[in-house]
């Protein structure tokens, strides 16, 4: 056993970090990244991708990066918004409306009203409650002035849009 030993000490992690035959590695074990979600939703299509995630409780992970108004999480809401279902579409419509304040023209940019989650109707209808966002009126306040500053033509619509909505 003693000769064993290291080469058993060196070799145990590799042959534990090894994937199961049959069963699909993960490139990340840990919170998933936009580039697996993106990555998921072309290979399992985008309601069997936001299930996933949902089954597996990362999809706060997805929301929190939305929510912060990240490019990269932003980037995958309207290929996500195909498999937005009534557990995930609301999130992802709050996420929107937390992101909204800090970047309007992003959120802007992946409004659809096609899908119910990333209609302007809901996400500029502040659609949280108090323990989300406490100071609903600075909230509101800094929405849109957010909105105010997006000067894009072809965003001019929506933004008023979604103006009307807060309440100018």
């Amino acid at each position: 056993m003693r000769k064993f030993g290291p080469i058993l000490c060196l070799t145990l992690p590799a042959l534990l970090a090894a994937p199961v035959q049959g069963r699909a590695a993960t490139p990340d074990a840990g919170d998933p990244t936009p580039a697996g979600v993106a990555a998921a939703i072309r290979t399992q299509g985008a309601a069997q991708a936001v299930g996933n995630l949902n089954d597996s409780n990362d999809f706060d992970t997805v929301t929190a990066g939305i929510a912060a108004a990240d490019p990269a999480w932003m980037a995958l809401v309207p290929q996500m918004a195909p498999g937005l279902d009534s557990d995930s579409g609301p999130q992802v419509t709050t996420a929107l409306a937390l992101a909204l304040p800090q970047d309007a023209r992003l959120v802007l940019r992946t409004l659809d009203a096609r899908y119910p989650a990333l209609d302007p109707q809901s996400v500029c209808a502040r659609p949280f409650g108090h323990d989300e966002v406490p100071d609903i009126k600075g909230y509101a306040r800094r929405a849109r002035a957010a909105l105010r500053r997006v000067r894009d033509t072809g965003l001019r619509g929506l933004r008023d849009r979604c103006l009307s909505v807060l309440g100018r």
